[in-house]
């Protein structure tokens, strides 16, 4: 419903402007937006003839931090109270796939879509996780939370346009590299923010990702950008660009290339934060380059691993029990690929073939090419 302003009464109403018996002209009614307008004009002229002095004092006031949170899009949404939180048991917890926003207010736009994804081997998390799950969702009220477990991988892999690559996802023994590959592709499909379980949250997403980035992050002592916590738009080039290297370095040590010596020690350089440095750094001659787009990504980056203070990594109430949800990358005494894998199969043929497939599936991405996803993850995946 259109809100008028009846300039005449000065007031708000809510019912559609030709059913206003009080409004004689066109004049006398407008837009909220155009009231709005008009009283930020008389505001840029107050704030014209003020001092420094009285600028900064103004800016420090809590009203117009309010004001221009809600202009930006940061004021706290809304909570529908028919929307309910997650509930934690005295033990173990089966969380839900997923859990809805709590908000169901229409929000301002924004570049990257409000989801968060998580991944671990069973959604029966304990009490310490499930808290920490808690605490994500009340400071983030907004934003669809979803929790993937093998079986919701495989489906997501099985139901996307990546379902060709699955049977080199299945050779996989090692959760943490499996994992890597996933959270590539889901934010690469969907977009949105991805984050370790181990994570401590100290402020809300709506603060520190503007609406009109495409990228936010932060440094890592591996790389340039942080790989436990990504926010990226849907079909990034960088995105798609880390699972391509990912999957041809899984290729590479299947076919016994030079990726082999990855295969027991730094499995981190298979699909880890190395990757996502060499994906960045391959990536900008497609981002930069004048004859693909005019206006250029904006990134968002934090110079300190933790976010400026917003998110703690390996949080230590919570770090031992993420360890037991797969099998980490840095076990060196065992593979990165299944004991029962018949290696013999993999023959040159085959190995050129894979490397073809891979090219192929994310061609289209590399080429600034992004086009909008219209799915949803539970449409997708409950489809």
């Amino acid at each position: 419903m259109t809100v008028w302003y009846d300039a005449s009464r000065e007031e708000l109403h809510d019912t559609p402007r030709d059913e206003l018996p009080d409004c004689a002209s066109e004049s006398n009614c407008e837009t909220l937006a155009d009231k709005l307008a008009t009283l930020s004009m008389s505001l840029e002229k107050e704030l014209a003839s003020a001092s420094v002095q009285d600028l900064e004092t103004f800016l420090r006031k809590q009203s117009t931090k309010n004001f221009l949170a809600r202009l930006e899009g940061r004021s706290l949404p809304q909570i529908d109270p028919r929307r309910k939180p997650l509930v934690c048991t005295g033990g173990d917890t089966e969380i839900p796939f997923h859990m809805p926003a709590l908000v169901t207010e229409e929000l301002l736009p924004s570049t990257i879509p409000r989801q968060l994804f998580f991944s671990g081997r069973t959604r029966v998390i304990n009490r310490p996780l499930c808290e920490n799950f808690q605490r994500i969702q009340y400071l983030n009220p907004e934003y669809d939370i979803y929790f993937f477990d093998d079986d919701e991988v495989n489906r997501f892999v099985d139901k996307s346009e990546f379902a060709a690559i699955r049977p080199l996802l299945d050779t996989i023994l090692t959760g943490a590299i499996r994992g890597d590959i996933w959270r590539y592709l889901v934010l690469l499909k969907f977009g949105g923010v991805y984050c370790d379980m181990d994570a401590r949250w100290e402020g809300h997403l709506r603060d520190f990702i503007p609406r009109d980035v495409e990228i936010v992050s932060a440094g890592m002592p591996d790389g340039a950008l942080s790989q436990w916590f990504m926010v990226f738009a849907p079909g990034h080039q960088i995105m798609a660009k880390a699972a391509e290297i990912s999957l041809n370095r899984l290729v590479g040590i299947l076919c016994k290339g030079p990726e082999a010596q990855w295969e027991y020690k730094e499995k981190k350089f298979i699909s880890g934060p190395p990757v996502l440095q060499e994906a960045f750094l391959q990536g900008l001659p497609v981002l930069s380059s004048e004859q693909n787009h005019v206006e250029k990504d904006r990134m968002l980056y934090f110079l300190s691993q933790n976010v400026n203070g917003f998110l703690t990594h390996n949080y230590e109430k919570v770090k031992e029990s993420t360890k037991r949800q797969s099998i980490h990358w840095r076990n060196q005494r065992q593979s990165v690929l299944r004991p029962d894998l018949n290696r013999a199969a993999f023959t040159s043929s085959v190995c050129t073939e894979w490397k073809r497939v891979i090219k192929s599936m994310f061609e289209r991405y590399l080429q600034f090419e992004r086009r909008p996803n219209v799915t949803s993850v539970v449409d997708l995946l409950r489809s």
